[in-house]
């Protein structure tokens, strides 16, 4: 819906991993190429993400896709794999670490891959994803759609994070079979029980993945991993087909947080979910905090805020050491 609105120019999606996305904008890709074609671009952080992103999803999508292969120009599908030719139009796939790919002629639809990965600045010209906005700054707003989806990284310095609360800050609510009240699926209420007669697991420790359930924070109701899923579909009769807006009174953007609560493959089973957090949290206990950032990022879909220092940017910025540029100092380990 919020594609085919042409009052929404902006559409931003804070994700965890195994929610679908790439068929998502394949499909928008898709319905463009044959229904309504125009220049599009889609940028990536490095070359091999743009490859492989080609080789293992768009290729086989438009070879699949009958009225899409008519359409596109096979010679010149199978000599690139980053420029596919249509009648009026073309899709491009870039870096966005290419200065020149990104200053080429205005384009109106721009599809940006994990914002996060991107160059903070490229060769001294400025931050890459604002070099990429710039292409659409001549397009008139219905015409123009800038979709970008990642994973976030840390909080304060993710973009998708950032760009998240700009938007309206869209969250999905699901409708409980037990009470029928909504709420927004958490993982606070993702819940394991301890292992029986004291038993410590030399790999789980003390808490048992496979008690994992999930409850209504209103009645505590039990969901089963088929009963969440029928309760987001119950969800979708409300508001915004499920989407529930925290900041409605911003209109142009639409933000949308998914985590992997809301997936509803096998790999994303509770169980599945819950070894991870317990792994992450006992390797935190270690001092280890790759696996909860991953979690955090990954799994819940959010900027990650070290539980060990929990320090602020500004403070982070009081504390720091003028050092000559390019060299390790003394201190520093590589």
């Amino acid at each position: 819906d919020c594609i085919d609105n042409p009052e929404l120019p902006i559409i931003v999606a804070k994700k965890s991993a195994q929610i679908g996305w790439s068929e998502l904008t394949n499909n928008a890709i898709g319905r463009w190429i044959h229904t309504d074609p125009s220049k599009m671009i889609m940028a990536f952080p490095r070359l091999a993400s743009a490859r492989h992103y080609s080789r293992e999803k768009l290729k086989p999508f438009f070879q699949g896709t009958s009225v899409l292969k008519e359409i596109i120009n096979t010679k010149v599908a199978k000599e690139s794999f980053n420029y596919f030719e249509f009648p009026t139009g073309f899709l491009k796939l870039i870096t966005a670490g290419s200065v020149g790919a990104m200053k080429s002629s205005s384009i109106p639809r721009i599809i940006v891959e994990e914002p996060d990965d991107l160059k903070a600045d490229v060769n001294g010209q400025g931050d890459s994803l604002d070099i990429v906005i710039e292409r659409q700054k001549t397009i008139p707003t219905r015409r123009k759609k800038l979709i970008y989806g990642g994973t976030p990284t840390d909080k304060d310095f993710s973009k998708v994070d950032d760009a998240y609360l700009k938007s309206n800050q869209l969250v999905f609510k699901a409708d409980c079979h037990s009470c029928k009240e909504l709420h927004e699926l958490s993982f606070d209420n993702l819940y394991e029980d301890d292992y029986q007669d004291r038993k410590i697991d030399e790999i789980y420790g003390k808490k048992n993945p496979y008690s994992s359930h999930y409850k209504c924070p209103h009645c505590e109701a039990i969901w089963s991993f088929s009963d969440k899923k029928q309760n987001i579909l119950n969800g979708m009769k409300y508001g915004y087909k499920g989407w529930h807006a925290n900041r409605p009174d911003i209109t142009g953007i639409a933000g949308f947080a998914f985590n992997e609560l809301l997936s509803s493959f096998e790999a994303s089973h509770y169980i599945e979910l819950s070894k991870k957090r317990i792994l992450a949290q006992l390797a935190l206990e270690k001092g280890e905090e790759g696996k909860l950032k991953s979690f955090t990022n990954n799994n819940m879909g959010k900027a990650y805020a070290s539980g060990i220092t929990s320090m602020e940017v500004e403070e982070m910025r009081s504390l720091r050491k003028n050092y000559i540029e390019h060299v390790v100092p003394m201190e520093g380990l590589v």
